[in-house]
């Protein structure tokens, strides 16, 4: 450029040192302007590999926050499976308590103090069925229509070694109704499930079944649980022994729509999609197929089975979107501070150049013509002072983008605690390590984005006590008192957060102001309307939403030291607790910050 070129002098010899620039220092020029392009590739690919650490990290955490939604599904349908089995338990024992006096009035009432609809969702009742001796239908049919149990006959017909006709199933609405008088053990798959049970004295489940309940024209799968019972009560040693003293089984009836659609789902990381009577997921074993299960992909369900009173059913789940995930933003956060950091580094690296290759100029004019010399010295003087003041601006706002990737980092380990693999951990401290030196303009940029995020607990917080503390650290100078008016509350709210507010306002007001500060407080409706008011120069009207913004001072960084971010914290602080924060002032005349703070907790 020709601004850059030194001007001519006279004579010869000085017209020949100054019409180009020294070899030694050509290639110093070029090396210096080639620097910040270096930099800038160098921040660059450290910026691609923090965000692909980052990316990698955000993957790890969704995948534990999906295996752990799985599990606590799992945990919660066998949960569920228990207590029902505990429901069979409870009446088998009230059948074998009653014996020979048990009927149908009798067990009605045992199941309606039970509240199984409500204490035991997703069940389609409980019933008894005793062991039939096939010559003894007729009698039994009889004694049943003795009851009150109208039109009631064992069906299917004719008569087979093990028969089990339901005698008692609650509640009597339309679809059990239709199951009375039903020889359970003449159907297969039942009989498999009651064999088992028989024949090992415990509880069975059964294989996918299409219920007697089934009425409708559109029937749904289910399965039914079995809970053997034996002369005597106790559970005789020996399977011939099982089998000579069976006396019959209490059960319950499953529809797996009304099943399923209750223990399971409402989990915000993952969802159910089918389930599958067996060890492998098939198309002819679905027991159960959720809302939205043909549109989901096989190669993404995660598969878990459940083995239960004899049976194997797969689940199959798959995770929900991504945005769930709390760090999902992590790598675009990474990216973009990195690439913010890469440009101001080059910035920075080329202002250096730059002055560099304009100091080399000023040395070179100041070697061939004594004359400029003083004019020289003061270009010189000049491009420090301008190179010094771009450094300190530079290093200041460099400081903000790391310590927020650091501490990002640091939540990230946190968030995931026990749940945290070494891979991740060491991801995370690669990442600090890389940025651990560019950590300083972080500061304010992420105590204004964490302002009003991360609510603490509400605890009691005597606000005069509060403002003691603030004042004590403070430490505001002699002949600066803080007057703070009688009448303080006691709130029940996040005691660091309202510390904050004060700490800012009232160091604002000391900062600015020259006599005493005041804090006052009046009750408003369902908050307190607090205030602080100090006698500083004042703010014009035009400026009062202004000094609210990030950065934003109303007197120079050299007369009143601020970052211009305290009061956009204060501002989000309180708008995160529904409060608002205000200022009242002109100029020459003070100024009184306002906010508004809930009576009772956080919102």
């Amino acid at each position: 450029m020709a601004s850059d070129e030194a001007p001519a002098a006279p004579g010869g010899e000085a017209r020949a040192s100054t019409a180009a620039p020294a070899p030694w220092l050509l290639r110093g020029w070029q090396r210096a302007l080639g620097l910040p392009w270096l930099v800038l590739l160098a921040a660059l690919s450290l910026t691609a590999v923090a965000t692909g650490m980052a990316q990698r990290s955000v993957a790890a955490a969704a995948q534990a926050e999906v295996g752990a939604a799985v599990e606590q599904q799992m945990g919660h349908l066998r949960s569920r499976l228990d207590a029902y089995v505990a429901l069979l338990r409870a009446t088998r024992a009230f059948v074998e308590l009653e014996g020979a006096q048990l009927d149908r009035e009798g067990f009605h009432g045992f199941y309606e103090r039970l509240n199984v609809f409500t204490d035991y969702p997703g069940i389609r009742g409980i019933g008894y069925t005793p062991r039939l001796d096939g010559e003894q239908v007729p009698a039994f049919e009889a004694a049943a229509r003795a009851q009150g149990m109208t039109g009631f006959r064992v069906f299917p017909p004719g008569r087979r070694e093990w028969m089990f006709s339901i005698l008692y199933l609650e509640p009597p609405d339309e679809r059990n109704l239709a199951a009375v008088g039903f020889d359970m053990f003449s159907e297969p798959t039942r009989a498999d499930a009651m064999a088992r049970a028989r024949d090992t004295g415990t509880f069975a489940l059964s294989d996918r079944v299409v219920l007697m309940q089934e009425i409708d024209r559109h029937k749904s799968a289910g399965f039914l649980v079995y809970a053997p019972m034996y002369r005597g009560a106790m559970v005789p040693v020996g399977l011939e022994a099982r089998r000579r003293q069976l006396a019959g089984f209490v059960y319950a009836p499953f529809r797996a729509p009304d099943f399923f659609g209750s223990a399971l789902g409402g989990n915000p990381a993952v969802r159910p999609v089918r389930v599958h009577a067996g060890g492998e997921p098939r198309a002819d074993n679905v027991l159960h197929a959720f809302d939205g299960a043909e549109q989901t992909d096989p190669s993404d369900w995660l598969l878990r089975r459940l083995e239960f009173g004899g049976q194997v059913w797969t689940l199959s789940f798959v995770p929900r979107s991504r945005a769930a995930v709390p760090q999902a933003w992590l790598p675009q956060a990474t990216a973009a501070a990195g690439v913010l950091i890469s440009l101001l580094l080059w910035a920075l690296t080329l202002a250096h150049a730059r002055a560099g290759r304009r100091l080399g100029m000023a040395v070179q004019a100041a070697q061939a013509a004594l004359a400029g010399e003083r004019e020289a010295r003061a270009a010189l003087e000049h491009s420090n002072r301008e190179l010094d003041q771009f450094a300190y601006v530079a290093s200041h706002d460099l400081k903000a983008p790391l310590r927020g990737i650091a501490n990002l980092a640091q939540w990230l380990v946190e968030d995931l605690g026990e749940r945290a693999s070494p891979e991740i951990l060491e991801y995370t401290q690669l990442m600090k390590g890389r940025i651990h030196r560019m950590e300083a303009l972080i500061d304010g940029i992420l105590a204004y984005s964490r302002a009003g995020r991360a609510a603490g607990h509400p605890e009691p917080v005597d606000v005069a006590e509060l403002l003691r503390e603030v004042v004590e650290l403070l430490a505001p100078p002699a002949g600066r008192p803080v007057e703070v008016a009688p009448g303080m509350p006691v709130l029940q709210t996040d005691r660091s957060t309202l510390q904050q507010v004060f700490l800012n306002l009232v160091g604002n007001a000391l900062k600015h102001g020259a006599g005493p500060v005041q804090v006052g407080v009046r009750p408003e409706g369902a908050t307190w309307h607090f205030w602080v008011r100090d006698d500083g120069p004042g703010i014009a009207p035009q400026y009062h939403e202004r000094i609210w913004a990030m950065f934003q001072t109303l007197q120079s960084r050299d007369r009143v030291e601020g970052t211009g971010i305290g009061l956009s914290v204060v501002r989000k602080l309180v708008q995160s607790r529904g409060g608002r924060a205000w200022v009242e002032s002109a100029e020459g005349e003070g100024a009184t910050f306002h906010f508004t703070w809930p009576r009772q907790g956080n919102p």
